[in-house]
């Protein structure tokens, strides 16, 4: 009751959502001391949902959290409609007149959604993988989608030359951390799903836009460039991850030549940039450059000791 009201100070507010967390860490399992009884677990996970229109950024992390940590124990058997609820908070933000009240629930609920993805696919029981590869083709076609929509939004925008709201931008971050867990979790083997194939080779073509969009933005401090940059890291770590646990899978899958080319073409371009005495003058950044390289060798160790890719 103090965290959802209001008219409580936000200070406040925030203390009894730290509070509430320990309590939920020590007293949520059905086996601990004292343990909190079903039915007011039941009226408890009723109402964690209530918190999207939150405005305090830090009120609402904790809340968001606070639903990961229940879902992790909870979902499916306690809380089977979570994820569903989740989505359908985010469809209803789709609007194409949105305001700052339809922006700020989408933000919210993409934020908890991306910390639920994550709190499930830390779960490594059979059972428990079996459950997230069973909802992740439609948490992806879902995701997807909304990503799509503001990565394209964004692009127009870049085409009509204004680049300093970062509306779209922070979504289709927030969408692209949840795709990212997704793909790389969700999936037994991507290069047999159509989604996961499509997403894959978008992805490229997105991160070719925003690296040559980097390279042409000259205010270093300006947001837009940081959201740019964190998109370029993102993706790059989703094709370093899919590399790492789906080895056969990423080289299976349509494209993913093109990706280790373009990787490979940034080396070698920065190299010669390197060797003329210019490595000041160009406009990359050094996780990008590592993620090349790290790239590089996981493809060559990997692809030493798999049988199966010689």
């Amino acid at each position: 009751d103090v965290i959802l009201d209001k008219s409580i100070d936000a200070n406040i507010r925030f203390l009894g959502a730290i509070f509430f967390k320990h309590g939920v860490d020590r007293y949520w399992r059905k086996s601990a001391k004292n343990a909190i009884n079903p039915a007011e677990k039941a009226k408890i996970r009723s109402r964690l949902l209530f918190f999207m229109d939150e405005e305090f950024n830090q009120l609402a992390t904790q809340n968001a959290i606070l639903v990961s940590k229940i879902a992790r124990l909870d979902y499916p058997n306690e809380w089977p409609d979570l994820l569903q609820s989740l989505l359908s908070i985010i469809h209803s933000t789709l609007t194409p007149s949105s305001n700052a009240q339809t922006i700020l629930i989408q933000k919210r609920a993409l934020l908890t959604l991306h910390l639920v993805i994550k709190s499930l696919c830390s779960k490594t029981i059979g059972a428990d993988r079996k459950i997230l590869e069973q909802i992740s083709p439609e948490l992806l076609r879902n995701v997807a989608s909304i990503y799509v929509e503001h990565a394209n939004r964004f692009f127009a925008m870049i085409s009509s030359n204004d680049i300093g709201d970062t509306t779209h931008l922070e979504t289709s971050l927030s969408a692209l951390k949840c795709i990212r867990r997704l793909i790389v979790y969700g999936f037994r083997d991507i290069s047999q799903v159509e989604e996961t194939k499509d997403f894959f080779a978008l992805a490229l073509e997105h991160l070719q836009k925003f690296h040559a969009l980097r390279n042409a933005l000259q205010e270093n401090t300006s947001p837009t460039l940081v959201h740019v940059s964190t998109h370029i890291i993102l993706i790059g770590k989703m094709y370093i991850d899919l590399l790492k646990s789906h080895t056969v899978a990423f080289i299976m899958t349509p494209r993913s030549i093109d990706v280790i080319h373009f990787y490979l073409q940034l080396l070698v371009t920065y190299g010669k940039s390197y060797e003329k005495g210019n490595s000041a003058k160009f406009n990359t950044i050094e996780k990008f450059l590592v993620q090349a390289l790290l790239l590089l060798k996981g493809l060559i160790r990997k692809t030493s000791y798999n049988k199966d890719l010689r």
